[in-house]
């Protein structure tokens, strides 16, 4: 207790030239914004989105990476990988459930000379929690509502936590003080969440009248079931860097953490759509960099 591993994995390679990697142990989940470090990135917190989609960014699973080569200047990533689902963090693996995530990336093949370089890339995550109770609440009609859990047998909310992603960046070397940078990502889905917010809800373990234990889901009380929203945000960056010493950045953030609702209809802080826009710079220095 009080120490958390980050990270903590072996990478093996599979076929010649790395063209098949396996990788086995606690990282981050495959996608662009999650898998950008702090050190690289360019405001100091990842997307609302992000965080709410791929919470703790890492997770306990295995992951396999293909590169194939289809011609001299075209080679695109595939990952697909199996994980816990519950983070390695704030929460333990109590259930069968695994998490599908997959994502492939493509550079388009401009020449190395071309003062245009673009990727594009797209991903898919299915997973959830299991729903132990006969009933949970969903958005109907921009309301918040009862309803009966159709699922069935040991898979009940399977399904509950997806979504679809895509993504796209892109390098113009156009201005003669540096390159300028276009990114970002639109990410739509649902997600089991807790009844009064939309924080992520998990799985965890109780002890029964008798002694052992049993699944619940937190929060999962018959008063407040997990509460199923569909969720949508995006990103956008325009960063332009001036020489190699110093970079300027701009970001819009969208998340709306239910998109059954709108106006009126929203009366609590789990429910809203919040817009962020944010600035700032970084300045290199040497092998150091501030981000302000």
């Amino acid at each position: 207790r009080g120490v958390v591993i980050k990270d903590a994995y072996a990478d093996f390679g599979l076929l010649p030239d790395n063209e098949l990697n396996i990788t086995v142990g606690a990282f981050n989940r495959p996608n662009y914004e999650v898998e950008l470090s702090s050190s690289n990135r360019e405001s100091t917190e990842r997307s609302q989105v992000t965080r709410a989609f791929y919470p703790e960014e890492r997770d306990l699973g295995l992951m396999f990476t293909y590169y194939p080569t289809l011609t001299e200047t075209f080679s695109p990533k595939l990952q697909v990988g199996l994980f816990n689902g519950a983070g390695i963090v704030s929460a333990s693996e109590t259930d069968a459930f695994k998490d599908l995530i997959a994502r492939l990336t493509v550079a388009l093949p401009f020449s190395s000379e071309s003062p245009i370089q673009m990727d594009l890339g797209a991903s898919f995550y299915s997973g959830g929690i299991p729903v132990t109770t006969d009933s949970l609440l969903e958005t109907v009609d921009g309301k918040t509502k009862l309803v009966f859990n159709e699922a069935t047998g040991d898979w009940r909310g399977w399904g509950n936590r997806s979504n679809f992603n895509v993504e796209g960046q892109l390098f113009l070397d156009i201005l003669p003080i540096g390159g300028t940078i276009i990114k970002g990502e639109v990410m739509t889905g649902s997600r089991p969440t807790a009844a009064v917010a939309a924080t992520a809800a998990s799985a965890g373990v109780t002890k029964g009248s008798d002694g052992k234990d049993s699944l619940r889901v937190l929060p999962g009380t018959a008063a407040k079931p997990v509460q199923v929203r569909n969720q949508m945000g995006y990103y956008g960056y325009l960063i332009q860097n001036i020489g190699s010493v110093a970079q300027l950045a701009l970001k819009y953030d969208s998340f709306d953490r239910n998109t059954g609702m709108e106006g009126a209809q929203v009366t609590a802080s789990g429910d809203l759509k919040v817009n962020v826009l944010g600035f700032g710079g970084s300045l290199f220095v040497g092998n150091m960099r501030f981000t302000a």
